[in-house]
């Protein structure tokens, strides 16, 4: 069978568009979300710069190596940085890579949070990890994008969002087997979401480009 072009050309532009909303989200509300978010935690002004804000959460970390709170705000600062820099710059850039490689610290060896209940330090290691895909998706590095989101899925299994996320990067990056995983999850756990049947006609036509063309016979 061969695919519709219109419903593939209408799949195409519905890509764009959460891509366009996800980065839009982030560019409009991540800087503020970010900041805030690293200054609650360590008690630091919204008010003060960001070079400030990087300066003290490191001397902090310092003083307290491996400290759960210190590390995740310092990444969020480093990221909130990031973002007030010319796109593409090289001291972008380089806070960018700071701030993944301190998410990585926050999420794989999983340093003490004083205080914190096991959901809290899920919910906050989830919260890494979704600052790590914005970073990618800014980087323009899809490949990267799939791989923290099914970090993501892996950790909350039921979270159909992740899985919508992580449909659309892999389609994105060229990843159809992948997609088609995450996709059909998403529709186990969002049958009937507004996305459902579109995403549906995606696999369809998938399925059916994927499947082998009967070999002609011939009449001796």
């Amino acid at each position: 069978m061969l695919l519709d072009r219109k419903r593939v050309k209408f799949w195409q532009k519905w890509v764009f568009l959460f891509m366009a909303i996800l980065m839009a989200g982030f560019l409009v509300f991540g800087y503020s979300g970010v900041l805030q978010g690293c200054s609650d935690r360590v008690g630091i002004t919204q008010a003060n710069p960001a070079d400030e804000q990087v300066q003290t959460l490191t001397a902090q970390l310092q003083a307290s190596p491996g400290n759960g709170l210190t590390t995740l705000a310092l990444a969020e600062a480093y990221q909130a940085r990031a973002g007030m820099q010319q796109s593409g710059s090289e001291k972008a850039q380089t806070d960018y890579a700071q701030a993944l490689a301190l998410y990585e610290t926050f999420v794989d060896l999983q340093p003490a949070m004083q205080g914190a209940t096991k959901q809290e330090v899920k919910d906050n290691k989830a919260k890494a990890l979704e600052n790590m895909a914005q970073i990618r998706v800014i980087q323009g590095d899809m490949a990267a994008v799939v791989k923290v989101y099914e970090r993501l899925t892996e950790l909350r299994p039921n979270n159909a969002d992740y899985f919508l996320a992580l449909g659309t990067a892999a389609q994105q990056s060229g990843d159809t087997k992948t997609a088609l995983l995450a996709f059909t999850r998403y529709l186990d756990l969002a049958p009937d979401a507004a996305e459902a049947d579109t995403i549906r006609a995606w696999i369809e036509d998938q399925t059916a480009s994927a499947s082998p063309t009967p070999a002609s016979t011939q009449s001796p």
